[in-house]
């Protein structure tokens, strides 16, 4: 197999996932990623050594505790986008998609 998003060992850096749960890929073959412990969503373009933070993990969310507001996610369980590029999230700590 090969290694397409983290590989760095368990952390919240740009090059590391804690405890990957959910994904999705996207037509250009973009993985987003439920990093259900760093409280994030995470896409990772093909080939690229570091992924983008695009939902969550704003100001440490981890620290702020369940329904910390709109745009934060306590413990992501998976992601899809739709047709129109929609991101949805099962946003598991918060019980809200």
């Amino acid at each position: 197999g090969v290694t397409v998003a983290g590989g760095n060992g368990r952390g919240c850096r740009l090059d590391q996932l804690n405890h990957p749960v959910g994904l999705h890929v996207s037509e250009d073959r973009s993985i987003y990623i439920a990093d259900y412990q760093n409280h994030r969503i995470m896409k990772w373009r093909e080939g690229c050594p570091s992924g983008l933070v695009v939902a969550g993990g704003q100001g440490g969310d981890a620290g702020l505790g369940v329904d910390a507001g709109l745009h934060s996610l306590w413990e992501p369980t998976d992601v899809t986008i739709d047709a129109s590029g929609a991101m949805y999230v099962a946003d598991n700590g918060n019980a809200r998609v």
